[in-house]
C-alpha cells in the first residue's frame, strides 16, 4: 500500500538575534534630528526632553548622556542646524557651472530655496535661537556664527562665479551676496514659500536683484564690473572731458 507523502508548510523565519544596536554617532544623529522637529514645532520653551526621546525612539537617560541638560541640547541643536544648512548650500553651489551673472543669480536663489524646503526645521531652529538668544553660550552665539558662515560661503561662491564671467573685485560680489542672503533669509523666516509659487518668486527676486544692481550706477544695462571701478580722485576730475571749458 502506497504511503502518501506529507508536505510540511515552510516555517516562518525566526528573527536572527536582537536588532542591531545603534552606534554612538547614529544615536546622536537620531536625537538631533528629533530635536530639530520638536523644537521647530513646539519652540525651545515648550519642547520637552521626553517628547524628543519619544520622537527619536530612545530613552531619556540616553539624551542626557549625549548632550547633558536641555540648554546644552539646544545649543548643540543650533550648531547642528547651522552645519546642515551650510553643507546643503555648499553641495548645491558646487553643481553650478559657469553662467552669465543674471542666470547665476537665479540659480543661487533656486539652490537657497531648495535648502529652505529641505531643511525648514533646521532653519526654524536658527530663527528661534536668533530671536530668543537660546542656544548662545557666554563665549559665542551659534546662530550668528551660522549666519556668518553661510554669508561667507555665499560671498565666495558669487565672487568665483563673477570672476569666471570677467567681473573682478570684491564690491560686486559682496553686494550681490548680501542681496541674495537678505532676500532669501526674509523669505525663509516669513515662510513666504508656503503661499507663493516658487518659480514665480525666484523670477521676481532675480529681476529685482539684477535690476537693482544695474541701476545703482544709473545704467540699465551697465556691466556689473562698473561696481568695482576705481574712484576718481578730485584732482583728476579737472582733466576729464566733462571738466573742459568749466570755470
Amino acid at each position: 500500500m502506497a504511503t502518501k507523502s506529507i508536505r510540511r508548510k515552510p516555517s516562518a523565519k525566526k528573527p536572527l538575534g536582537r536588532p542591531r544596536l545603534l552606534t554612538v554617532v547614529e544615536e546622536r544623529r537620531k536625537i538631533l534630528d528629533a530635536a530639530h522637529r520638536v523644537f521647530a514645532a513646539s519652540g525651545f520653551t515648550g519642547a520637552t526632553i521626553g517628547e524628543i526621546a519619544q520622537q527619536a525612539n530612545v530613552q531619556r537617560p540616553n539624551i542626557y548622556a549625549h548632550f547633558g541638560p536641555k540648554d546644552d541640547l539646544i545649543e548643540a541643536c543650533v550648531e547642528d542646524a547651522g552645519e546642515l544648512v551650510f553643507q546643503a548650500l555648499t553641495e548645491g553651489f558646487e553643481l553650478q557651472a559657469n553662467l552669465p551673472w543674471q542666470e547665476m543669480v537665479r540659480q543661487c536663489y533656486a539652490v537657497i530655496f531648495s535648502v529652505i524646503a529641505t531643511h525648514h526645521d533646521a532653519l526654524n531652529v536658527l530663527f528661534q535661537a536668533e530671536h530668543s538668544q537660546k542656544g548662545a553660550s557666554a563665549n559665542h552665539n551659534p546662530s550668528m556664527k551660522a549666519r556668518h558662515r553661510v554669508l561667507a560661503k555665499l560671498t565666495q561662491h558669487v565672487r568665483d562665479q563673477l570672476q569666471l564671467g570677467g567681473v573682478v573685485g570684491p564690491v560686486a560680489s559682496e553686494m550681490l551676496a548680501q542681496m541674495l542672503y537678505g532676500m532669501s533669509w526674509m523669505v525663509a523666516e516669513q515662510q513666504i514659500l508656503q503661499n507663493w509659487d516658487k518659480e514665480a518668486l525666484i523670477d521676481v527676486l532675480t529681476d529685482f536683484t539684477c535690476g537693482g544692481l544695474s541701476r545703482l550706477w544709473r545704467h540699465e544695462l551697465a556691466p556689473l564690473k562698473a561696481l568695482d571701478r576705481p574712484r576718481i580722485k578730485p584732482a583728476a576730475k579737472s582733466a576729464s572731458p566733462r571738466g573742459k571749458g568749466r570755470r
